[in-house]
């Protein structure tokens, strides 16, 4: 079915799919399933795929790159894809923190063995390309990836559970929630299996944490206590409950409250 140039995939009598791969995952899906189970309850569905720009490439941000150039790339290829598809569909796991941001870049950088973002720009894409493979694949900490969604100010006024929380959001979306009951195992660093792992993983996780918060997560909230009472018998389920709790459940938890108004599914 050919289609014009922005004209509406819904005029066609039939619901839009659009799946958006998220910034850390290398694999792709076959939505045969899903088309076909469609076909079923109805008259099937128009499935769309989104890929985007990953890494430096997509993913670069702070005072540096807005300076030069566009933070957040990856977003604007996804406004983009998404305005064709006319739909929208939220969802991310931002960079923490500005310090966080010029250290993925200076260390990008550095693997380009230039100091500025105009001298990268003068690199042959080939040179960049190898680069930032060499830098995804080795560098980042267990579980966490190098690059992120940033807060730019104008893309990305704020992180998502801050616009929630105020209210700035667009309130006439219908949302489905969900989760993987036990998603923070494979994010889960194999030296878990000593004792004190959740304490340092907690602080690769979120450096900025101020200490007697972080004392009482590790200690009150997810103590060493492994006979069952606080849901791990481990020091392994410990850690990864710790992390399905901050980075899944939490967020899912943001949403809820947030969408209150709209139509929600959990």
């Amino acid at each position: 079915m050919e289609r014009k140039e922005h004209e509406p995939l819904r005029d066609h009598g039939v619901d839009n799919c659009v799946q958006m791969r998220w910034a850390g995952e290398k694999s792709s899906s076959d939505p045969t399933g899903l088309i076909q189970r469609s076909m079923l309850s109805g008259g099937g569905i128009v499935y769309v795929a989104l890929y985007y720009r990953l890494g430096a490439f997509g993913w670069l941000g702070g005072d540096s790159i807005t300076s030069n150039g566009t933070a957040n790339a990856a977003l604007h290829d996804q406004l983009f894809a998404l305005d064709w598809a006319i739909v929208q569909s939220p969802g991310w796991v931002p960079v923490i923190s500005e310090e966080q941001q010029e250290s993925t870049l200076q260390q990008f950088l550095g693997i380009l063995n230039v100091s500025t973002i105009e001298e990268a720009h003068k690199l042959p894409s080939a040179r960049l390309i190898a680069a930032n493979a060499y830098q995804v694949s080795t560098k980042p900490e267990w579980g966490q990836f190098t690059y992120g969604p940033t807060v730019d100010g104008t893309f990305v006024p704020a992180l998502p559970g801050q616009l929630l929380l105020g209210g700035d959001f667009d309130h006439n979306l219908n949302i489905m929630v969900g989760h993987n009951a036990d998603e923070g195992l494979i994010f889960t660093s194999p030296d878990s299996l000593n004792g004190s792992s959740l304490i340092s993983q907690f602080a690769r996780l979120s450096p900025n944490t101020p200490k007697n918060v972080s004392e009482f997560i590790t200690d009150v909230l997810y103590p060493a206590v492994y006979n069952g009472s606080y849901g791990y018998t481990d020091s392994v389920q410990r850690t990864a409950l710790a992390i399905s709790d901050l980075i899944f459940q939490c967020n899912t938890d943001y949403i809820n409250p947030g969408v209150l108004q709209s139509d929600v599914f959990v």
